[in-house]
C-alpha cells in the first residue's frame, strides 16, 4: 500500500477474503484506525478511506473477516499505513550571477508541503536584503567592489545566501552561491 499523505484523501484500499468464502461477510477490526480514517465494508471488500492527520505514526490495522457458512470460514487481515510528510521544494527563476554596480534580484518560490503558511529564514550578506511574500522570497541589492574578495578569484567574487522554508512539520533548505562579476 502506498504511503498516505496528510491533507489529502488516502487511497481507497480494498481488502477481500479468500475466494472460496460464502457471502455475506462480517468484518471485525482488531483495533481502531487512526483519527481521520474509516473502514467501510462493501461485501467482500473493506474500504479504508479518509484524510490522515499530520504527524501520524505508522499503524498496522488488522482484524478478521468471516463468511456466512456454519461454521464460518475466517481469515485475518493486516497491513501497514505509513503517513509521510509532504515535501517542500524551493525553485528560482534564473542564474545566480551579479555584476558590481548593477541591481541584482532573484525570486525563490516554495511549493509543496502541507500548504501555507510558509515561514522563511534567510541569511544574506550586508549588500542584499530579503523580501518575503507568502510562498516567495526575493533577494535583491547592488554589489560593490568590496564584494570582490581577491581570495576567491581576482576577477570574480562569490557570496552565499542561505534559505530555509517551513510549513507545518515540513522544511526545506537551500544554499545559493551568487557569482559577482566586476563592472565592465
Amino acid at each position: 500500500m502506498p504511503p498516505a499523505t496528510p491533507g489529502s484523501a488516502s487511497p481507497t484500499t480494498p481488502r477481500s477474503p479468500c475466494p472460496a468464502a460464502s457471502p455475506p461477510y462480517t468484518w471485525q477490526p482488531a483495533h481502531a484506525l487512526p483519527e481521520g480514517l474509516t473502514a467501510t465494508p462493501h461485501g467482500a471488500t473493506l474500504v479504508i478511506s479518509g484524510t490522515p492527520p499530520l504527524g501520524s505514526d505508522p499503524v498496522s490495522p488488522g482484524g478478521y473477516v468471516g463468511d456466512s457458512e456454519s461454521p464460518p470460514q475466517e481469515a485475518s487481515w493486516q497491513f501497514q499505513i505509513t503517513v509521510t510528510q509532504p515535501v517542500i521544494t524551493i525553485t528560482d527563476s534564473g542564474p545566480d550571477q551579479a555584476t558590481v554596480g548593477q541591481p541584482y534580484s532573484e525570486t525563490y518560490t516554495a511549493s509543496g508541503g502541507p500548504g501555507t503558511p510558509f515561514t522563511w529564514s534567510v541569511q544574506t550578506p550586508p549588500w542584499l536584503k530579503a523580501t518575503v511574500n507568502g510562498a516567495t522570497v526575493t533577494v535583491s541589492g547592488t554589489p560593490t567592489q568590496a564584494e570582490l574578495p581577491a581570495s576567491v578569484k581576482p576577477e570574480t567574487g562569490l557570496t552565499t545566501v542561505e534559505l530555509t522554508v517551513t510549513a507545518g512539520p515540513s522544511a526545506a533548505g537551500r544554499t545559493i552561491d551568487i557569482i559577482i562579476y566586476p563592472a565592465s
